[in-house]
């Protein structure tokens, strides 16, 4: 079993503009910060894929240089369809085809600066059911770009602690397993 490296991510209909993304030292000139958190996470390395959750209105405006930016470093981009998630039967079509791009073993990071209104809470469930049911290695952090404060109008990159609600998570089910307390005879 291979160990893949995927970075998932959605993508808005917004209007991005390009901006150079920095992430303690390192810069990366882009529109998309997807582009950026993947090449702040791989550096040198080759291989990452990166998976694009797509709206129809994200994909007719960002797809293709999606594509291209990550061909030029060398990854493999899978832009996935996606329903707007309007109504129930949308958001589990959405936690659907998110799972459907993982496989045992892959190490997942989750990227949520474009995660609009539900999307965030929805891949965070996802990433821990997936967990279980898949054996993917959650993320050990969340990214997302960010732009900064006061003179610093410089978008950063900022790491969230991910482990700790997916082992909460992974400890309850646990705790599901074992059989019901009965009174003592």
């Amino acid at each position: 079993m291979k160990k893949v490296k995927k970075l998932i991510c959605t993508i808005g209909t917004g209007s991005y503009e390009k901006v150079t993304y920095t992430s303690g030292e390192r810069r990366k000139e882009t529109r998309l910060a997807p582009v950026a958190i993947g090449s702040f996470i791989t550096g040198e390395e080759k291989g990452l894929e990166l998976v694009a959750l797509l709206t129809q209105g994200a994909r007719e405006k960002y797809r293709d240089g999606l594509r291209s930016e990550a061909a030029a470093l060398g990854w493999t981009c899978t832009p996935v369809d996606i329903p707007d998630g309007k109504s129930e039967a949308e958001l589990w079509e959405i936690f659907e085809k998110f799972g459907e791009h993982l496989k045992e073993g892959d190490e997942v990071v989750l990227d949520l600066t474009h995660g609009f209104r539900h999307l965030p809470a929805l891949l965070l469930s996802a990433v821990q059911y997936y967990a279980v049911r898949k054996r993917i290695k959650p993320p050990r952090r969340l990214l997302r770009g960010l732009r900064g404060q006061g003179r610093q109008q410089r978008p950063h990159l900022r790491p969230h602690p991910a482990r700790g609600p997916a082992r909460v998570a992974l400890r309850g089910q646990a705790l599901l397993r074992l059989p019901a307390p009965r009174p003592a005879r």
